[in-house]
C-alpha cells in the first residue's frame, strides 16, 4: 500500500513538473512570437528606401503570426487582455481633462444592450475607447481577434493616455500637429485619430528624454571643469 502510495505521488510530481516545463516553454514561444511580430511591423519605418513590395511580405508575415498568437496562445492572449482593461481603468481614474479625447463610459447595462448588436458597439468603442473597461476579457479577446484595427486603436488609446497622465508637456501637440488631428476627427476616422495622438506623444517623449540627457551631460560637464 505504502509502494502504491509512493508511487502515486511520484506520477503526480513528474506530471506536475512536465506541465510547468510545458507552460514555460509555451511562454516563451509566445513572447518570441510577439516580438518578432514588432520586428516585421516596425520593418517598414525602419527601411524607407526599401521596396514597397518587401514592406507588405513584412507585414503579411506580421499578420500571420498575429493569428498564430491568437488560436494557439488564446489564454495568454487573455491575461494580456486582463491587464490591459486594468491598466485602463486606473489611468480613466486620473484626470478627464485630456485633449482630443472625450470619455464616455457607459454603464454596464446600457452597454450590454449595445453588445446585441455588434456592428454599432465596435462603431462606439472607436468613438468612445474607454467603454473597454467594461467588456469581459472574452467578448473583447473575439473582437481583437476579428479587427487588428480596433486592437491597434485601443492599444495606442491606452498608451497616449499613460503618457499624457505621466508627462504632460512631453505630450503637448504643435499647432500642425492639432490641425491634423482636427481634420482627422472631423473626417470621423477615430482610429487614426488616436493612433496620430499616441504617435504624436510618444515622439515628444523621446523629445523630452533626449533633452533630458543632454541636460545631465551639460550639467555634469560644469560641474568637473568648476571644481
Amino acid at each position: 500500500m505504502r509502494k502504491v502510495s509512493f508511487l502515486f505521488v511520484a506520477f503526480i510530481l513528474m506530471f506536475t513538473a512536465g506541465f510547468a516545463g510545458d507552460k514555460t516553454t509555451r511562454e516563451a514561444t509566445y513572447k518570441q512570437l510577439v516580438a518578432q511580430r514588432q520586428e516585421l511591423l516596425a520593418w517598414e519605418t525602419e527601411h524607407p528606401m526599401a521596396p514597397k513590395l518587401m514592406a507588405m511580405y513584412k507585414t503579411k508575415e506580421a499578420r500571420e503570426i498575429r493569428q498564430q498568437l491568437y488560436q494557439n496562445f488564446p489564454d495568454l492572449r487573455r491575461q494580456e487582455i486582463s491587464q490591459f482593461r486594468k491598466e485602463l481603468r486606473q489611468e480613466l481614474q486620473k484626470s478627464q481633462t485630456v485633449p482630443f479625447v472625450t470619455f464616455n463610459t457607459l454603464p454596464l447595462e446600457n452597454l450590454k444592450k449595445l453588445t446585441a448588436n455588434k456592428k454599432l458597439l465596435l462603431e462606439f468603442l472607436k468613438a468612445y475607447p474607454d467603454n473597454a473597461v467594461n467588456l469581459t476579457d472574452e467578448y473583447l479577446l473575439r473582437l481583437f481577434q476579428e479587427d487588428e484595427a480596433l486592437e491597434e486603436m485601443m492599444t495606442s488609446y491606452l498608451l497616449y493616455l499613460k503618457i499624457y497622465h505621466a508627462n504632460p508637456a512631453a505630450a503637448r501637440l504643435s499647432s500642425e500637429q492639432q490641425k491634423m488631428l482636427q481634420t482627422t476627427y472631423q473626417m470621423g476616422n477615430m482610429p487614426r485619430m488616436y493612433n496620430l495622438l499616441f504617435s504624436y506623444a510618444s515622439a515628444g517623449l523621446s523629445k523630452a528624454r533626449r533633452e533630458l540627457a543632454r541636460q545631465y551631460v551639460r550639467n555634469s560637464l560644469v560641474s568637473a571643469f568648476t571644481k
